[in-house]
């Protein structure tokens, strides 16, 4: 999860944060991108969060600490987005 700075984050973490196990906070290549500490902080009300600096660590460590049939969801900004689509290079 990583998210710009002018989103409701509280918002978001109330809606995402019940349903997840645990949460890898990032921080997308945005000046105007939350600390990845403050999303952790945001999402610790709802489920374990710990912080991995870039968008790529923090895809590398969920997918190494997902079991088989978990579900992994990179979600945020648009900017998370691309750099998970590059990461994975999974772009068209």
């Amino acid at each position: 999860m990583g998210v710009l700075a002018d989103k409701d984050l509280d918002s978001i973490a109330a809606s995402l944060g019940p349903h997840a196990r645990r949460v890898v906070a990032c921080r997308p290549k945005s000046h105007r991108a939350y600390h990845p500490e403050e999303v952790a902080s945001a999402f610790r009300r709802y489920a374990p969060a710990e912080v991995v600096p870039s968008v790529a660590d923090a895809i590398d460590r969920a997918l190494a600490e997902a079991a088989k049939d978990d579900l992994v969801l990179i979600t945020g900004s648009i900017y998370t987005a691309g750099e998970a689509l590059e990461h994975l290079d999974a772009r068209p």
